[in-house]
């Protein structure tokens, strides 16, 4: 069996969704229709690929464009969605195929790192992702949201403020030092901003998207710089509550909102984890941010397991919140080891020890754990958005 891999064509939806039928399930026509347009679009972006036993898909994907968080600076990311295989293709190298391929064409596009959502880890595993997050829904009380008051004056966001709310989003990422969130594109607020059914308003230093979820209502973002102005933001989510007993809201576990609210909140969360992979080791290094108290520099191996050029020795300096990374012999005795899943791992700011006791890493100068735990200290990993 020779299997190729290659862009996707419009002439290749109707494949695709008998593909994404058999290995997820039927979909209503609405449904179909709404996944029909969204794949047209990211054809037509060159962001959808698919692997070919001669004539006929044997599986297919995407890898769409996002910017990423970490440590405040903003990463070129991968992420890869909708990965399926034909039933009859399982186990003959089609998937490993179709993300091997998906991972050369994101780093040829300067995308160094990958995240993903599993429907099954071990196969992303074997491929060098590992589960660095999660994304977490709270169910929150809306007669609490409704009492948090505040006195800053909001407005609904028209198209016009696109430009600024996302210059205001970045800033929002940059000064708070996160790790994981994704910094929405321009298009994306516009679809926000312009469909009747998501409800959008802002302050001077905040902003809150949301809408009806059944009989409850849905936060898909919410970020404010001042008490008064979170306060606000939440109080008109929650000015609902006699029709929506419920607030459902994707949230960082460090979100303010835990301590303004008059009661413990968390006592309904959903989580869905995600997995990330290091695609570029030098570029996803260098992109990445770090405290700008850290000063210092460490040398460390990758063994891969899959080939890849990145796999051999590296060292990273860092200071004044930057990195900088060269290449080293692999063979330097003084050296970390880390496999694949544990530079990832390490990226998103897990410890050294815990890294070493999964067995992701090994050997290494004892008297560097402490620096290299600095290096790459951060908040914790997160994400809102499912993709």
């Amino acid at each position: 069996m020779s299997l190729d891999f290659r862009p996707l064509t419009e002439s290749d939806l109707d494949a695709m969704l008998d593909v994404r039928v058999r290995a997820f399930g039927p979909m209503s026509g609405s449904g179909a229709g709404l996944w029909r347009a969204v794949n047209t679009e990211l054809i037509a972006d060159g962001r959808q690929f698919g692997v070919f036993d001669g004539d006929q898909m044997a599986g297919c994907g995407k890898a769409r464009g996002f910017e990423q968080a970490w440590h405040g600076r903003l990463v070129p990311m991968a992420g890869m969605a909708g990965i399926t295989v034909l039933p009859e293709f399982r186990g003959r190298g089609v998937g490993t195929r179709l993300m091997r391929g998906l991972s050369e064409v994101s780093v040829a596009r300067g995308e160094p790192i990958s995240a993903l959502y599993p429907a099954t880890v071990p196969v992303y595993r074997h491929l060098g992702w590992e589960l660095v997050g999660a994304q977490s829904r709270y169910a929150l009380p809306a007669a609490q949201l409704r009492t948090l008051g505040g006195d800053t004056r909001l407005r609904r966001v028209g198209t016009d403020d696109i430009p600024e709310l996302r210059e205001l989003c970045a800033a929002a990422l940059r000064g708070g030092r996160v790790s994981g969130p994704l910094l929405w594109p321009e298009n994306e607020w516009l679809r926000r901003v312009t469909d009747a059914e998501t409800f959008i308003y802002r302050a001077d230093d905040g902003v809150v998207v949301y809408g009806w979820h059944g009989s409850d209502l849905l936060v898909h973002f919410l970020w404010g710089a001042t008490e008064s102005t979170l306060r606000s933001l939440w109080a008109v989510v929650g000015s609902g509550s006699s029709v929506a007993k419920t607030v459902h809201a994707y949230l960082s576990p460090d979100d303010p909102l835990f301590w303004l609210l008059p009661e413990e909140a968390g006592h309904e969360v959903e989580q869905h984890g995600w997995m990330l992979r290091i695609l570029d080791v030098a570029a996803a290094l260098t992109a990445r941010g770090y405290p700008a108290g850290v000063d210092g520099s460490f040398t460390f191996s990758v063994a891969d397991g899959q080939g890849d050029a990145d796999a051999g020795g590296y060292r990273l300096t860092v200071g004044s919140g930057e990195g900088t990374v060269e290449r080293t012999p692999a063979a330097q005795p003084e050296a970390l080891r880390l496999t694949s899943r544990g530079l990832a791992a390490l990226y998103a700011g897990r410890p050294l020890a815990a890294i070493k006791a999964a067995g992701l890493g090994s050997g290494g100068d004892s008297g560097a754990a402490e620096l290299i735990d600095s290096v790459f200290a951060t908040s914790t990993a997160y994400l809102t958005d499912y993709f």
